[in-house]
């Protein structure tokens, strides 16, 4: 995607060991996106319909533990349903709520529900 790219991490990649140390996740995203020469970089680390989202912004230096991202949730309805040849439908388990993912060959739909945390 435009301004950003995203590496899905599978429960049984060896990378998904990252997540038991913030700190070794948080220099892997650097270290990756430094690799890719990416504008940015998500790793999505799924395990079933888990997702966990870590975005870092080289541009503003800035690593984030996302709530909810729909830029990754949209990436893995991609992979999933190029790697199964099928379209997918899934509900994924963010930390911020669940996101819903549709995608087939060419074309990825989101739907959830919002809430308006601040006004300011």
């Amino acid at each position: 995607m435009q301004g950003i790219s995203h590496l899905i991490v599978p429960a049984a990649s060896p990378f998904f060991s990252l997540l038991e140390s913030r700190e070794q996740a948080e220099r892997a995203v650097r270290q990756f996106c430094a690799e890719i020469t990416a504008e940015g970089l998500g790793l999505m680390f799924l395990d079933g319909d888990s997702l966990r989202p870590l975005v870092f912004v080289p541009g503003g230096d800035t690593v984030f533990w996302e709530n909810s991202c729909a830029s990754g949730s949209a990436a893995v309805g991609v992979w999933l349903a190029e790697k199964t040849k099928a379209p997918v439908s899934l509900a994924l388990r963010e930390p911020g709520g669940i996101l819903r993912v549709e995608s087939s060959r060419g074309e990825t739909w989101l739907s959830g529900h919002t809430r308006l945390v601040s006004e300011e």
